[in-house]
């Protein structure tokens, strides 16, 4: 606590504990005691407590944030994993002269899968980091525009230029789909 302590007679230098002012000295009081030692000490504590307090839930916020990024990766991996095979199956029937649409091979199970998973990503999506957040949203629209396009008619002799564009475009989205699908893996897995 500081007190006021006023010169008598103006203009006069006073020494207080070795410290020379010029009319008004502040002086600290000293000896207060136990009292306002433990006071002083309880302000000190609330004051971190208090900023402990904000930031906290941040703390909490990026390690929220990392699981579910990692629950996104697993998922998404799984996903790339499916549909890089259906791209590698396309790529090679493109090349043997056929037209490249999921409609001429045999998906079996594995759509109903990477729909559970793409859908338990993107709803895990909110409370993911933005980068893996956006991935996986864009990823999860190119899928379904692949999986909704109009049929494509893989006979050749009833093939059509519009088939031909769609079976393009189908490859195009999916091998989008695999990047944003990459985009949304966690880094040590991007490769494998």
């Amino acid at each position: 606590m500081l007190t006021q302590a006023v010169a008598t007679v103006p203009d006069t230098v006073r020494v207080v504990d070795t410290i020379r002012v010029v009319d008004t000295v502040w002086v600290v009081q000293s000896g207060r005691g136990l009292v306002g030692t433990v006071a002083e000490w309880a302000t000190i504590i609330v004051g971190v407590a208090a900023v402990v307090a904000l930031f906290l839930p941040i703390l909490e916020r990026f390690r929220e944030r990392a699981s579910v990024d990692t629950a996104v990766s697993v998922d998404a991996y799984a996903v790339r994993r499916v549909v890089r095979v259906w791209v590698s199956s396309l790529e090679g029937v493109a090349r043997g002269g056929g037209l490249p649409s999921l409609q001429g091979l045999y998906l079996g199970e594995a759509t109903d899968e990477v729909e559970e998973r793409l859908q338990r990503a993107v709803t895990s999506a909110p409370h993911a980091s933005p980068r893996v957040a956006r991935s996986i949203r864009e990823a999860y629209g190119l899928y379904y525009r692949v999986m909704t396009a109009s049929h494509v008619e893989t006979d050749v002799a009833k093939r059509t230029p519009a088939d031909q564009a769609n079976a393009a475009a189908e490859l195009a989205d999916l091998r989008a789909c695999v990047a944003r699908l990459t985009e949304a893996i966690d880094p040590a897995l991007r490769d494998k």
